[in-house]
């Protein structure tokens, strides 16, 4: 954790991300201090940050001297009123106050709409248009390395552009989303509007992604199938889908042939009965006609080897 000087500076330890836009600035469709004529801000990089009060206890105590120091200038300059209160960048979810939704102007604990950020501090870090962060990521032979500048419109004309656009887009999407693993840099400022609002921002100065992190979202292969799970799935398919296939014995190391099911006995075959001699000139009786099967006979109802 680092804070600098003039103590408005942070980096933080590696941290998870949340909702962010850095691949291409992004503007929000409502109103804010900086809405334009259709009631969407204008177009910013931005990025979500989540602190646990449990473990991350060293991050939230440089965010919070942050931006008090971020306060602190402003009323030295004589700009922040201290009597009235202030929309903060870095909240506690506990207790912010946030508008329920965009048609419900209710205030609600900012943890009662985002129950995941229970427990948690937040932080949204935002630079303009203008204003690119520089994003990094670290390598698997620990190099760090800089992510290419997207190419948003590229010429359909040109094949090789547009491939090389793909390409980028790519790499950012395999790097860079919400769940991933970083390190990231902010400055805290305090605002104050002519009509009496004010309160901190976080400029957003750089992010270094590390790797290693599982989108949001996205439920972990390993909770799915834990080792007694996947116990279960081996002693299933073992019965259902190898029980004709050979198998090794775990002692032996022999291969053990599978058991094949015993034969039914047959009946021995009757002899065929040699017609009496003829002792007379008399016909003999027919014998009698097999009895028929009847007709709601149905080979479902007999066992069949």
């Amino acid at each position: 954790m680092i804070v600098n000087q003039n103590h408005t500076h942070v980096r933080t330890n590696p941290v998870r991300l949340g909702r962010i836009h850095l691949y291409q600035p992004h503007a929000f469709k409502g109103d804010g201090k900086d809405a334009g004529e259709q009631g969407a801000s204008k177009p910013k990089y931005d990025i979500v940050l989540s602190f646990d009060k449990k473990t991350q206890r060293d991050d939230i105590k440089a965010n919070l001297a942050a931006q008090k120091a971020a306060v602190q200038k402003a009323m030295d300059s004589g700009e922040w009123d201290s009597e009235l209160g202030g929309v903060y960048a870095f909240k506690d979810a506990d207790k912010a106050k946030v508008q329920a939704s965009m048609t419900d102007k209710r205030k609600v604990l900012l943890a009662d709409k985002r129950p995941e950020l229970k427990g948690h501090f937040s932080l949204k870090a935002s630079a303009k248009a203008s204003r690119r962060p520089v994003v990094k990521y670290l390598d698997k032979d620990g190099v760090i390395r800089t992510l290419p500048q997207p190419i948003l419109d590229p010429d359909e004309n040109d094949e090789a552009q547009v491939k090389e656009a793909e390409r980028i887009r790519d790499l950012w999407d395999s790097l860079v989303y919400p769940g991933q693993n970083a390190i990231v840099s902010y400055t805290y400022r305090a605002w104050v509007m002519p009509s009496g609002g004010q309160g901190t921002s976080a400029m957003l100065d750089n992010v270094l992604i590390l790797g290693g992190g599982a989108p949001l979202g996205q439920t972990p292969f390993e909770e799915d199938f834990d080792a007694d799970t996947l116990a279960e799935i081996n002693e299933w398919a073992s019965k259902h889908l190898h029980a004709d296939e050979e198998t090794v014995d775990s002692d032996t190391g022999e291969i053990e042939e599978p058991e094949s099911e015993p034969k039914p006995e047959l009946e021995p075959e009757e002899e065929p009965v040699k017609p009496a001699p003829r002792t007379s000139r008399r016909k003999a009786k027919p014998a009698p006609e097999p009895e028929a099967e009847p007709d709601d006979f149905d080979e479902e109802d007999v066992d069949l080897f």
